[in-house]
């Protein structure tokens, strides 16, 4: 049985650019990609239903 690989995540940076583009030190990168999740949820929660394609 061979191995499914999702399409999104395996051309990410070739042909598809990153959902995020902010960078960060060692110790701060866990909190901030916490926040960057949180903040996505909220927006998709809040205006899911507002035509919003995509969340940068």
């Amino acid at each position: 049985m061979g191995q499914k690989t999702r399409p999104t995540g395996f051309r990410t940076g070739i042909m598809v650019d990153w959902l995020s583009h902010w960078y960060a030190s060692k110790q701060d990168f866990s909190d901030l990609l916490v926040e960057d999740a949180k903040i996505r949820k909220f927006i998709k929660k809040r205006y899911g239903g507002s035509g919003i394609s995509k969340i940068r």
